[in-house]
């Protein structure tokens, strides 16, 4: 936020929700409301601005009450109640007339985006709306939910991180593949059945599996505490410059707060991702001989991550391995292979070490098996964003929801023997485990 200093109340009125989502209603009126009085001017203006300069923004209109018979849109959204609790209270936090108005465009039409999407009215449900509508307009309310969530699985329900980023990636992607929902003229669609207006529209089917969910649903709206301690160290990185060179130091540096409780879900978190629990108790590997490396002819592994390492003054384990022990007797061995093997699952896995695919592998990495590191560093990213630069929150989450799928569709590398891949190309490696490299439809050139 301009200095980057945040006022007490916004966050209060973040934390607030992310204890406690149904606190004062489940709309962000309060948060919004802090920023639009207590925040940055700046950071009002380009969230309203991301908004009103969205497709179909200018020409959106309030559809007319809807109707039809069974089957169809109209039908669909007919049988939706008057009110809708979690529509979004306004598309930025400012209030221009133009704002005011589209903001109330938005509100009328969120049952109809609902029905034609096909998402239902769980938590998980508006979640995923909710990242439709970000992608589609940047609401701001709708950027706030992602940041909740995502604060919520990384210090507060752990267990709940699989299907929370599913939803997230579920409804960001289809909010980028469709047409633009807000320039669409909805009562011309009420007579139509609904297979018609979502292939006309190019609306995705859904890649979610609705019924796995059951289990984790009680877990995202449940209430819970922050860990002491842990809110002076996240405005830290929030509220402040931080140096990129000392982010995972400064990240990793959450867990000391942790309590017992916490702890435990994200080891139970990781558990189940296929294959961790038998690996958190092997032996791990031991350390890299880089300099060893070097023989390795070009074309091979070995010779990528020696010139990785060295060419780039990079750590082989990234931090001190001693640092990660004693966190937990089902996270150690985990964290310990996952700084030994960053780097290659950079080479193998086709991500650069730019900021941006250091961003993404985050999310390829939490895919992977739950990595608490990375559901932490994902959830502060996004919400430094939300409140200084929000117009990276556009490509910072389009990439985290693309490495999130890349990440669930790659079989498990963290049980590769990577010592025996030191003499073999990186892509008979990718032939042989699985393992396609990351393609994002965002530019690899941010810095």
């Amino acid at each position: 936020m301009g200095n980057r200093t945040m006022h007490r109340t916004i966050k209060d009125a973040l934390l607030a929700k992310v204890e406690d989502p149904a606190a004062a209603g489940l709309t962000l009126t309060p948060l919004l409301a802090a920023l639009r009085t207590q925040g940055d001017a700046a950071v009002c203006e380009a969230l309203e601005s991301s908004t009103l300069l969205s497709a179909g923004a200018r020409t959106a209109v309030p559809p007319p009450r809807p109707g039809g018979a069974p089957g169809t849109l109209g039908a669909a959204v007919a049988s939706a109640p008057a009110a809708e609790i979690g529509a979004p209270a306004g598309c930025a936090p400012t209030a221009s007339a133009d704002a005011v108005r589209l903001a109330a465009t938005l509100r009328e039409q969120w049952e109809t985006w609902r029905a034609v999407l096909g998402y239902g009215r769980t938590a998980l449900d508006a979640l995923a709306l909710h990242a439709f509508t970000a992608a589609q307009c940047a609401s701001g309310e709708s950027l706030g939910w992602i940041a909740i969530h995502a604060l919520r699985v990384a210090f507060i329900v752990p267990e709940a991180t699989i299907p929370v980023y599913e939803r997230l990636a579920d409804g960001w992607l289809r909010g980028k593949a469709s047409a633009p929902f807000l320039a669409v003229d909805w009562a011309a669609h009420w007579s139509r059945p609904l297979a018609d207006v979502r292939g006309e529209l190019g609306v995705p089917p859904s890649a979610v599996d609705a019924a796995a969910e059951a289990a984790a649903l009680p877990l995202v709206s449940r209430p819970g505490r922050l860990p002491d301690g842990l809110a002076a160290l996240l405005w830290r990185v929030v509220g402040q410059q931080v140096d990129p060179a000392a982010i995972t130091a400064t990240i990793a540096a959450f867990g000391a707060t942790y309590g017992t409780g916490l702890r435990d879900a994200c080891a139970r978190a990781i558990q189940m991702h296929p294959g961790q629990a038998a690996l958190a108790r092997q032996p791990s590997p031991p350390r890299v001989d880089i300099h060893a490396l070097a023989v390795h002819p070009p074309d091979t592994l070995g010779h990528a991550y020696y010139h990785l390492i060295v060419d780039n003054g990079f750590d082989p384990e990234v931090l001190d391995p001693d640092t990660v022990t004693g966190f937990h007797p089902d996270l150690d061995g985990t964290n310990r292979r996952i700084l030994q093997q960053h780097e290659l699952w950079h080479l193998v896995a086709g991500y650069s070490t730019s900021p941006l695919h250091e961003s993404a592998i985050s999310a390829f990495q939490l895919a992977q098996f739950g990595h608490n590191y990375s559901a932490a560093f994902l959830a502060t990213i996004i919400t430094t964003l939300l409140f200084s630069t929000p117009v990276f929150l556009d490509p910072f989450l389009q990439v985290t929801a693309e490495a999130w799928r890349h990440g669930r569709a790659t079989p498990p590398m963290m049980s590769i023997d990577w010592p025996a891949q030191w003499g073999k190309s990186l892509d008979a490696i990718r032939a042989e485990f699985g393992v396609a490299p990351f393609v994002s439809v965002v530019p690899d050139v941010m810095a």
